[in-house]
């Protein structure tokens, strides 16, 4: 990631490093989780929406009201799980029952935990998109973000994204690239 000008977090790349192995026979799909995961981190230097760490003031911007009391569901893992429907949906997936949707927090607690999430994600809201399996990596953005940049004046940070995918394909040794497409 030094080559995109990011300082991870050892323990941050430890964590998705892991997930990764466990979850993806793939290696470009991987790549291209990675690459994700990368651009919503900041270069796994940040495992929560820096806006909104450590504080519930972003609660009413991501249904607070539908989610436990005084709790704030933003971003938080290396894709940014937001919402607290997801943060339900993710916690019975991975066999938590109700306990992230009461304690969303935890997720940005344990970076193995914010991996695994991520993981969830990609696996319930990105692998299944429209392209993503036809090697468009565009198509990951638009699954992940599309509504904001894939169109009009945020296209520049789609465009950012697949930058960071062709950096790790190169280190994973992809020669076969996704295609760009997918997203604007």
């Amino acid at each position: 990631m030094s080559k995109q000008s990011f300082s991870p977090n050892p323990e941050y790349v430890e964590a998705v490093v892991k997930a990764t192995n466990e979850n993806f026979d793939d290696l470009n799909m991987a790549a291209m989780f990675i690459a994700q995961l990368a651009h919503e981190s900041g270069g796994f230097q940040y495992i929560e929406e820096i806006d909104c760490a450590g504080s519930t003031s972003c609660a009413d911007q991501y249904g607070g009201s539908e989610g436990a009391p005084g709790k704030s569901y933003h971003g938080r893992g290396f894709i940014q799980l937001s919402w607290p429907a997801n943060y339900k949906a993710a916690g019975e997936s991975l066999g938590m029952g109700d306990e992230l949707f009461q304690n969303p927090e935890k997720v940005a607690e344990d970076a193995e935990l914010g991996a695994k999430v991520s993981v969830w994600f990609w696996k319930e809201n990105v692998e299944s998109a429209p392209g993503v399996k036809d090697n468009q990596f565009g198509a990951t953005t638009k699954a992940i973000n599309g509504a904001l940049e894939c169109t009009g004046s945020n296209v520049d940070k789609s465009k950012k994204r697949y930058e960071i995918y062709k950096a790790v394909a190169e280190v994973l040794g992809i020669s076969n690239l996704a295609d760009e497409g997918g997203c604007y």
